[in-house]
Parts: C-alpha cells; sequence; structure tokens
C-alpha cells in the first residue's frame, strides 16, 4: 500500500427517496483496467484498488483489504464506493445506476497492491 497523487473522478446522484443530490467521489474504470473504490470514514481517506492487477497476482479482494485494517491497527469503516453510499439527507440507499459526473481532481489516495 503506498499513497500518491491521482486523478478521482467527481460525482452525484439524486436520491431515489428525498430527491437530494449526494455528492462522492471514486476512481473511474477504462481500458486497461477496472478499479474499485474505498472511503475510509474516521480518516477520511480515500483507497484505489485495481482489479487487473489483484487478478494477475492472485489475490483475493479481501485480503487486499486487511492492509487497510492492518496498516490502522484497530477497526475501520471502510465503505465501497459507490455501492454501499447512503443519502446523506435521509439515509436511504441510492440508485447508482445513473450517476453524473461533474469533473475530475487530483487527490493524495492509498492504492491498494
Amino acid at each position: 500500500m503506498r499513497k500518491m497523487i491521482i486523478p478521482i473522478t467527481m460525482c452525484h446522484v439524486n436520491c431515489p427517496k428525498c430527491s437530494m443530490p449526494v455528492d462522492f467521489k471514486m476512481f473511474e474504470s477504462g481500458p486497461g483496467g477496472d478499479f474499485e473504490t474505498y472511503f475510509e470514514t474516521e480518516k477520511m481517506e480515500y483507497y484505489r484498488l485495481d482489479l487487473s492487477m489483484a487478478y494477475y497476482l492472485k489475490k483475493d479482494v479481501e485480503t487486499i483489504l486487511k492492509q487497510i485494517i492492518d496498516f490502522e491497527l484497530k477497526p475501520r469503516t471502510i465503505v465501497k464506493i459507490p455501492d454501499q453510499l447512503k443519502c446523506t439527507f435521509c439515509n436511504s440507499e441510492l440508485d447508482i445506476s445513473c450517476i453524473r459526473t461533474d469533473g475530475e481532481e487530483k487527490i493524495e489516495a492509498f492504492i491498494l497492491e
């Protein structure tokens, strides 16, 4: 696991229950690789998992995610984005089938290997 400055996409969805927009960031998948985005809620840190690299190295996702817990030395709440996102207004589950993108920025994030 290493920390780097990498691009992340700024996104939003409208809550299906209260219609309020919920903003979030995630690493996009594209040609040549698929990424998963994880967010640690206490320290507000982003983690990027390269699924192609995990497959190539024959590592399962649970083993790779264990790095976060081992690194922090105590249990943390890790949220998989966008799958585990909830509305910040009414706490209902979000419909992630129509994510809208609002540009890109660079952030400091951990690369899971």
